[in-house]
């Protein structure tokens, strides 16, 4: 997975697009103050935010193998109906 990250950096618009991950939080943060937006200001709002979609994808991905970890490997019909039954735990846990 690190690996893959890595790759895809050298592509020069992913890493653009890497760039402008954390700007909307900031400009969020800096709106609900009363700040204004422009692109001369300091990154002083965090680039972290509470609801991140990308957080809480990482967050489901780690319990996602911890849950799966202690329930081992169904056979395939089996599977598909236990990962779909779980989808509602993991995502109460994350």
């Amino acid at each position: 997975m690190v690996g893959y990250l890595l790759l895809m950096l050298a592509d020069p618009d992913v890493r653009r697009l890497f760039q402008y991950h954390g700007a909307e939080p900031q400009d969020i943060k800096r709106l609900r103050v009363g700040g204004a937006i422009d692109g001369r200001r300091g990154c002083a709002p965090t680039r972290l935010h509470p609801r991140c979609g990308t957080g809480f994808l990482v967050v489901v991905v780690v319990v996602s193998i911890v849950v799966f970890t202690f329930v081992g490997r169904p056979a395939l019909p089996l599977l598909i109906p236990l990962a779909a039954a779980t989808v509602p735990v993991i995502a109460a846990i994350a």
